[in-house]
């Protein structure tokens, strides 16, 4: 009977030791189940390294567009009077340019206002207009001008390019742009130690100022035509640029 006892003891002491253990793991499996699972970190190998690139090409290219600005000008007593006399100047300055091949004739700048003392009376009108010749052939531009110059002086001259002349520049330089670009994706491409490049989006742009560049005159007194000798041009140039911007994926 003693011994039945001390077995039934021990049974219950390990029972009671059990339950202990039971109760203290069971806050560890809580806690470790709620941390995050991290899996194992393996660098992918299906992408490839993307690097961003750009290279241009340029040109200088002579403008072959000159615009003549002649104006005319008139005072008079009355509003009326300075207005006739201006409009009849311009009407004839414009006859005259009739049968000019070659040449685009518009007339702008048209504006009439009064002077006035020091009291604020009006003692007079003075009236402005403008006439534009604009032409690729300089020497007819200029031949014009000096024809029309008794009856408006030369007030302005500037030059730009022209559509076409960018567009045959731009064309030219497209090549040079594309080969520039190839040979940087190239040569990042070896730095980086990769043998090859794949181009995956281009991007072009041109550049080069388009806007006239005024080159201003001197007011000229109207005289007869004898007075005056061909205006001459010479126009300077501009730079046009082609760009290219890309991505390209490192093989």
């Amino acid at each position: 009977m003693m011994h039945t006892s001390g077995v039934s003891s021990l049974n219950r002491v390990a029972a009671a030791c059990c339950a202990a253990f039971a109760l203290l793991a069971a806050p560890l499996a809580l806690a470790q189940s709620s941390q995050p699972q991290l899996a194992p970190q393996v660098a992918s190998t299906t992408g490839a390294p993307t690097l961003t690139l750009q290279a241009s090409a340029a040109s200088e290219v002579e403008q072959d567009i000159v615009r003549i600005t002649l104006a005319a000008e008139f005072e008079a007593a009355s509003q009326s009077k300075a207005t006739t006399d201006l409009t009849a100047a311009l009407d004839d300055a414009v006859k005259r340019t009739k049968g000019a091949k070659g040449i685009e004739v518009r007339t702008s700048g048209y504006n009439v206002w009064p002077t006035t003392n020091d009291k604020g009376k009006i003692e007079n009108w003075r009236a402005r207009g403008e006439i534009t010749l604009e032409s690729k052939d300089f020497a007819a531009a200029s031949a014009l001008a000096t024809q029309l110059s008794d009856k408006a002086a030369i007030s302005q001259i500037s030059f730009s390019l022209s559509r076409e002349a960018r567009q045959a520049a731009e064309e030219k330089l497209l090549k040079q742009a594309a080969d520039a670009f190839r040979a940087r994706a190239q040569a990042a491409a070896t730095a980086f130690g990769f043998g090859a490049y794949h181009v995956k989006h281009l991007e072009l742009s041109g550049g080069g100022s388009a806007v006239p560049v005024p080159r201003p005159m001197a007011a000229m007194a109207k005289g007869s035509q004898s007075d005056y000798a061909d205006v001459p041009l010479e126009a300077g140039k501009v730079t046009v640029t082609i760009a290219v911007n890309g991505t390209v994926d490192l093989r």
